[in-house]
């Protein structure tokens, strides 16, 4: 629909004998509006932290496609990440195109970690082979390096 509104919250603690004794949450919410081709979605999300002793952990998911193309943020930090974002995702003819920004901090003590843009485009060149051009741009504001990733890549749909 032209408007879209989300949102999941979830917790996380120890189990049993875990050495580590913690209670971490989950947030994301997220809303989007389309305007003609164009959708603009702004989104906040946070894997918490207990203090800084042990964050909320994902450990089965693909956080390249929720955390930043520049795969900074594959293990959770133990302060835990709190991510805002912006993605603006549209068409240009057969070409789709789409760039979003984040800004990542720490849950727990609100440090800075950096901004990342990560931009995309895929062009379908026929009913099963798409060529897409995938740019991810990552500035360190004290967590990581600066990263830059750049991949090439032709899809094939079996």
């Amino acid at each position: 629909g032209p408007v879209n509104l989300t949102a999941a919250l979830a917790t996380q603690s120890d189990y049993g004998d875990n050495p580590v004794s913690f209670a971490a949450e989950f947030l994301n919410l997220e809303g989007s509006i389309a305007a003609g081709p164009t959708r603009v979605t702004l989104g906040y999300e946070r894997l918490g932290s207990d203090n800084g002793s042990k964050a909320f952990t994902t450990p089965l998911a693909t956080l390249h496609k929720w955390q930043g193309w520049a795969d900074l943020f594959l293990g959770t930090p133990a302060n835990g990440i709190e991510d805002h974002y912006v993605t603006i995702a549209g068409n240009a003819g057969k070409l789709a195109l789409s760039a979003t920004w984040h800004n990542f901090s720490a849950d727990v003590g609100g440090a800075d970690y950096g901004r990342e843009w990560d931009f995309i485009a895929n062009y379908p060149i026929n009913d099963l082979i798409s060529a897409q051009l995938k740019y991810a741009t990552y500035d360190s504001e004290g967590y990581a390096v600066d990263t830059d990733k750049l991949w090439l890549m032709l899809n094939i749909v079996f």
